[in-house]
């Protein structure tokens, strides 16, 4: 939070510098007529301090060569900028943030001691600061807002600095505001470029391998120079005449979050911009594996030893079928390429115990179906047994005398 204590300071010096003598009035239009002249501000060449005691942790980085900075955490930035603002002084700037702190502000000091009335609140949980503009809400986190503030119908007179405000006073500071593009400039003189995604109308999302057109709407008071297309800061893109379409790089993006920038410049050399987030994901599998399963075994079964079992396949495909692998327990017996799939003689050979048959076809997109079956392979009986013998004589036991004559006869 801001202390009111600033504020009051401010004020005194505010009722001060309002009886200067008008000699001193009058040097200040010289300082207005000269500084119209340099009234973009680039940030990777003003120098900054902190201000009203409020800048702590968090980062602040310079983005396209100057034209925009990002401040995140809890940064309080005054960026040198002389201007005497009249009653016809305007900002215009571009603001996103992908994450919502207290303050997200913007506005001009003469000092580093706090202003509120010279403070435009944009965004945040608190208020303080001018209100006219407390209007930032995204329809998707980072989404950019083009602003255009009178700030000469507010305040006017002889400024030092750009006020940039991220403020969030909390343990772990995340908040997050971005400006691109700030210009302090006077009614009726050039203005920045219009511009605006014709196509995609909207955030969106788009399946990698897709194409998507990119067209851009572009309006100025004067003549285009020229409109860069960039994704994620980097270039991709520069047409020098309309239409303004980008139309094939998208198809070559590989999945991930993207910030489209469109910044076009007139031959004055005002800039103008416009952001879309665009989303791609991965593309869906145009393939499956193959469909495989066993038509014969039709279920885990048990067989003898020796004994011949087929063995075949049931396999589709949406395309084309390399090859197809017959195993058991893990050792490839045999390889088929063409269809039928039919394995008919190795089963005979097997060893009595269980094992597991595993089909495996891979097609020519290198995708691989399976199926499985329990096998039990049991001893065979033995192929051999002892004679049967029978008595035919005598039929039964009997008992005979000594010396008499018994016949004996076998049925074998």
């Amino acid at each position: 939070m801001f202390p009111d204590l600033f504020v009051s300071r401010f004020r005194v010096l505010r009722r001060v510098c309002r009886t200067a003598p008008a000699l001193l009035l009058a040097l200040a239009c010289l300082v207005s007529a000269s500084s119209s002249l340099a009234d973009s501000l680039n940030f990777a060449q003003a120098t900054s301090y902190a201000y009203s005691g409020q800048d702590r942790t968090g980062s602040v980085t310079v983005l396209d060569g100057g034209a925009g900075i990002r401040l995140q955490g809890n940064r309080v930035r005054a960026f040198q900028f002389p201007y005497v603002v009249t009653p016809s002084t305007r900002m215009s700037f571009s603001f996103s943030s992908s994450v919502q702190g207290e303050l997200h502000s913007i506005g001009l000091d003469a000092d580093l001691w706090t202003s509120s009335g010279q403070i435009f609140q944009l965004y945040g949980t608190q208020w303080m600061g001018k209100q006219d503009f407390r209007n930032y809400v995204p329809s998707v986190p980072g989404e950019a807002k083009q602003y255009d503030i009178p700030i000469g119908e507010f305040f006017t007179g002889s400024m030092n600095y750009v006020v940039l405000i991220m403020d969030h006073d909390v343990l772990v500071p995340t908040g997050e505001s971005i400006f691109r593009d700030v210009r302090v400039y006077e009614a009726g003189s050039n203005m920045p470029p219009s511009v605006n995604f014709a196509l995609p109308t909207s955030d969106l999302t788009v399946v990698e391998g897709e194409p998507q057109a990119v067209t851009l709407d572009v309006g100025d008071d004067g003549e285009i120079a020229y409109c860069d297309l960039l994704v994620n800061g980097q270039l991709q893109r520069r047409g020098t005449v309309a239409p303004f379409q980008y139309n094939r790089f998208i198809k070559w993006l590989t999945p991930g979050n993207y910030e489209l920038r469109a910044a076009c410049a007139d031959t004055e050399g005002l800039v103008g911009t416009a952001t879309h987030q665009l989303t791609v994901v991965a593309a869906p599998v145009s393939n499956t594996p193959p469909s495989v399963a066993f038509t014969l075994p039709a279920s885990d079964l048990t067989v003898v030893e020796g004994l011949l079992q087929p063995v075949e396949l049931g396999v589709s495909d949406d395309g084309e079928i390399a090859y197809c692998d017959m195993y058991y327990n893990g050792q490839l017996q045999r390889r088929a390429t063409v269809g039928p799939y039919a394995y008919n003689r190795f089963v005979k050979s097997l060893a009595p115990g269980d094992y597991e048959l595993r089909a495996e076809c891979k097609d020519t997109e290198g995708l691989v179906g399976t199926a499985t079956r329990q096998l039990t392979v049991a001893a065979a009986p033995p192929s051999n047994t002892p004679p049967s013998v029978d008595f035919t004589l005598p039929t039964s036991d009997l008992t005979v005398a000594e010396g008499e004559s018994q016949a004996v006869a076998l049925d074998v």
